[in-house]
């Protein structure tokens, strides 16, 4: 599992991961360019990838936030 980032680079993803304790890899990206191969709207998204490179699977959450 990576973790890429969607127009943040490694200045704002550093001290996100320090502070939630995260330990998965990450790509941090300074523009969008990786983000817009996959999406165009809705985060987090989960690509799961075979050996051979080929996507088998796609998980898309939406979540319903109450303030």
């Amino acid at each position: 599992m990576i973790a890429i980032s969607r127009a943040e680079g490694e200045d704002l993803v550093v001290p996100f991961w320090e502070e939630y304790g995260l330990q998965i890899p990450y790509s941090a990206q300074t523009d969008r360019h990786i983000y817009e191969l996959f999406a165009s709207s809705v985060i987090p998204r989960v690509y799961f990838v075979s050996a051979e490179g080929i996507v088998t699977r796609i998980l898309i959450e939406n979540f319903d936030i109450e303030e």
